[in-house]
């Protein structure tokens, strides 16, 4: 019996109390004599059994359960029921502390996961092959499973649901009823614990989703003609439930898309099965019925991702789910006579209809321009509107012709269209900027572009004569767009005009948005003199500050701001200043006042999108530059990347300024000028190439003495990250000056410095830790080797903390990467290393080929542990 046994479990850790205990449980014996009898089975063969690093495995495990199946009885079963129970029954130690990303060192339950996944699986594989288990009781066990699947997720909190998370799949197909009546009464009798499996909004994709798992559960059950239509019930529960709408696309109306797909189902049900779901869950949930129906409907989905398959249902699915055109067809002729009799006298769903008038047969297409028509008979312009605009929509982009279905409609079409045209302009117009392009003339797009814009001013032109400033304000909020509308709006607009949408805004009629937008357009269009000509003037100080402040500097308009106020300071406290392409004698005024103000982010911003040596010498800049990074700055703007990597881009070219001066502004914008922006700290990483006792600076603020408690300085975040950025991520090489010239005195020189200075203040090993991995970074020769300085200095007897460094920078240094099953990126690695070793041995550089060896045995054992890993997933 210990064959049968030890297949059951599968996989254990032998290190683990809580997995020795289990296998006493289930085998009936004590773990040392079990584990006698395993060792002697892997002396006698290993094919089956392997143990490495303390964890043993069984391999081929259904192979060999599928030779015990004469051989398994009832008390077996039920001891491995009420192991799985019993380790099923473990709350996650990641979900209980809260800290999702956090695995404890003991690991997330109290069994290991090997165990924990192989009970279930040989579960799953006991429930599969019942019918032929001749020596056991065959409903007995049947009964026992399906009351073990209930009595876990009966009443189940969420944290039960999450830590059931990895082997859910598994629990929905030992006993699909159960699965499906618990999880049903869960989301109807429990919505709230249901509900916080979604992720949340907050955090977006950085958010746990524990719904998944419940999703693609539900999908293995959907491949069942027999479980299709109560797991479409139950996602359709799931999508009703009040979660938050986030970016993640594991949803529950997804999965039932992907299910139900008419190009591509995933399931093996019959197209009368699948009617028979969306039946079923129209009755239930009509709104999440309706949702559902639109994304089935023709050229709604065009993409799907596979959803995972059964592994333990006796279902034959083929490897490529293949559909007709024909099957395809019928499917989606059925879905639009759904969707039209679906919506028949709602009006707001034979809207969303429209779009499906190409993919309309007889009777269909007549029914729905029936509905329309009765609908919409006796609707006003603002309820017309919108099928008005859809209609020519859908016809400009259908172009029917001769032999399409709904060319015989074309005339009802067109009448239709015709008796729903709005007559209140106010409405009408509203297709300039709600309707699709293919309404407009074909051309060109730069014509097209400038024909519409041309449309879009004689329209609002045309509604202001007509109806005054308040009607032109409701269109634009009517369109979405107030700010368009607004600017043309100021495009025209004489002095009188524009004081009296001034007035409005004065008094509260019209909106600051609104009105600030009109001016910014009629300054533009006619010039900021024409401001003193308005009613603008003769309104109190503070009003006309709040309204010169939003128009965007020029010299025209600082001549009014002098002869409307009496004290600018206000003005340049809150003008707004975009990054426009000022002249030499705008932008020397602009940066004059804004620093007067203190506004110093906003003088980089602008300086940063403007020519600046042309106007401000490198000395100011630099002053600039350290305001703005240290001190506090008037004004809510914040520093524009692009701004200050020009800058710093430009300052980096400007020789006269000391090399200490650019390093310092460097470091100050570091965040800035990280491994994606086009600028790197050239001057901070040249100044720490050539000065030892910068470097050491760095080191002694960062890092306490290696004996002491604390640092002598306590850093603030801001410090502390910058410093962590440079040492952490240490890329520099001693005695490599401004032009990329490797200097080996130099080299020399920073060394000794570095070392005596680090013993002196107890922080040698970080030291050379952290300049053995900037060492890694050091350009080859053609033998793929650093400078001789660079090796000599590495293979010195004292060095082994700076080859430490080196070694681990190295392997660092290939971050982030796809895992190869064969291995063969870590094998070639592995060689390119061995080969560089040899190089260094036969000049004489032991220690040094020691390092590059110890690199080729990291990789050597990375790839056999991919290969290793790669062979028990294949096995499993």
């Amino acid at each position: 019996m210990f064959i049968p046994t030890i297949a059951l479990i599968g996989a254990w850790k032998e290190d683990n109390e809580f997995d020795r205990k289990m296998i006493e449980q289930i085998s009936g014996m004590e773990y040392s004599e079990f584990e006698a009898k395993a060792r002697t089975m892997l002396s006698q063969n290993s094919e089956y059994l392997q143990l490495m690093n303390g964890n043993w495995k069984v391999c081929h495990k259904e192979e060999l359960l599928n030779q015990c199946k004469n051989k398994l009885f009832d008390d077996s079963i039920g001891k491995l029921l009420e192991a799985v129970e019993s380790i099923l029954r473990q709350k996650s130690k990641c979900v209980a502390s809260k800290m999702p990303y956090f695995i404890p060192v003991s690991g997330e339950y109290d069994n290991s996961l090997e165990l924990r996944g192989n009970l279930v699986k040989s579960l799953c594989w006991v429930k599969k092959n019942l019918s032929e288990l001749s020596q056991c009781n065959q409903e007995k066990i049947e009964n026992n499973i399906y009351t073990l699947v209930s009595t876990l997720l009966q009443d189940a909190k969420w944290i039960t649901w999450t830590s059931l998370r990895d082997c859910l799949q598994n629990l929905a197909e030992l006993s699909p009823e159960a699965f499906l009546k618990e999880a049903e009464r869960g989301i109807i009798n429990n919505p709230t614990e249901i509900v916080n499996l979604f992720p949340p909004k907050s955090g977006e994709l950085s958010g746990i989703n524990y719904i998944s798992n419940l999703l693609w559960a539900l999908e293995i059950l959907a491949w069942s003609p027999e479980y299709l239509v109560h797991s479409i019930s139950v996602l359709g529960l799931l999508e009703a439930l009040p979660y938050e709408r986030t970016n993640w696309t594991n949803t529950p109306i997804n999965s039932i898309v992907s299910i139900l797909l008419p190009w591509y189902p995933q399931t093996m049900a019959d197209l009368e099965k699948r009617k028979n779901a969306l039946k079923c869950l129209k009755t239930d949930n009509p709104c999440v019925f309706w949702s559902t129906l639109k994304k089935l409907l023709p050229n709604k989905t065009r993409s799907t991702s596979g959803n995972p398959r059964p592994k333990y249902l006796k279902l034959e699915i083929p490897e490529e789910v293949k559909v007709t055109n024909a099957e395809a067809h019928e499917c989606y002729v059925y879905l639009v006579e759904l969707a039209v009799d679906t919506a028949r006298n709602e009006n707001e769903k034979l809207v969303e209809l429209i779009d499906q008038l190409g993919y309309m047969y007889e009777p269909t297409l007549t029914d729905y321009l029936e509905c329309l028509e009765n609908s919409f008979e006796f609707g006003t312009d603002e309820n017309t509107f919108e099928v008005w605009l859809k209609l020519r929509e859908c016809m400009a982009r259908i172009e029917p012709t001769e032999g399409k279905v709904i060319y015989k409609q074309l005339d009802r079409i067109q009448q239709l269209i015709e008796k729903m045209e709005p007559t209140d302009i106010r409405v009408k117009h509203r297709e300039c900027y709600l309707g699709n392009r293919c309404l407009f003339d074909k051309g060109n797009y730069a014509n097209r572009w400038k024909m519409l814009e041309d449309k879009k001013l004689s329209v609002v032109k045309e509604i202001f004569d007509e109806y005054g400033s308040e009607e032109v304000e409701r269109f634009g909020c009517a369109v979405k767009n107030v700010h368009d509308v607004a600017n043309k709006l100021g495009r025209f607009l004489r002095p009188n005009e524009m004081s009296s949408i001034i007035e409005k805004y004065f008094i509260g009629i019209l909106s600051k948005e609104f009105t600030i937008n009109c001016l910014i357009s009629f300054v533009y269009t006619q010039g900021a003199e024409k401001l003193l000509e308005t009613s603008l003037c003769q309104m109190e100080d503070e009003f006309m500050l709040e309204i010169l402040s939003k128009i965007p500097f020029s010299l025209q308009l600082l001549d009014v701001i002098n002869q409307v106020l009496d004290d600018d300071t206000a003005y340049w406290e809150k003008g707004a200043m975009p990054y426009s392409c000022y002249d030499a004698e705008e932008l020397k005024i602009i940066v004059e006042k804004l620093v007067a103000c203190k506004r110093y982010v906003t003088a980089v911003n602008i300086i940063g999108h403007s020519e600046c040596e042309a106007v401000i010498n490198a000395e100011c800049i630099y002053k600039l530059m350290k305001l703005a990074g240290t001190e506090e700055s008037i004004g809510v703007e914040t520093l524009d990347d692009y701004a200050v990597q020009k800058i710093i881009g430009w300052f980096q070219q400007q020789e006269d300024i000391d090399l200490e001066l650019r390093s310092d502004i460097e470091f100050i914008y570091l965040p800035m000028l990280d491994e994606y922006s086009e600028v790197r700290p050239r001057a901070l990483n040249t100044r720490l190439s050539l000065e030892p006792e910068y470097f050491c600076s760095l080191i002694e603020l960062f890092y306490k003495e290696r004996n002491g408690e604390k640092r002598e300085i306590e850093l603030n975040k801001s410090l502390s990250d910058r410093l962590y950025e440079i040492l952490f991520q240490f890329k520099v090489i001693p005695g490599i000056d401004w032009n990329g010239n490797f200097d080996a005195k130099r080299f020399d020189y920073w060394m000794k410095t570095v070392k005596t200075w680090s013993r002196d203040n107890d922080r040698y090993e970080v030291a050379m830790h952290t300049v053995g991995s900037g060492l890694s970074y050091a350009e080859l020769d053609e033998d793929k080797l650093p400078q001789t300085a660079i090796i000599e200095e590495l293979n010195r007897v004292e060095n082994e903390e700076l080859r430490r460094g080196y070694y681990l920078g190295i392997i660092n240094q290939r971050g982030v990467h796809w895992i190869d099953p064969e291995g063969k990126p870590e094998l070639e690695l592995a060689e390119d290393y061995e080969n560089k070793a040899n190089i260094a041995e036969s000049r004489g550089y032991s220690r040094y080929a020691g390092i590059l060896r110890g690199v080729a045995d990291e990789f050597k054992r990375e790839a056999k542990s991919n290969i290793l890993e790669a062979k028990n997933g294949d096995d499993e």
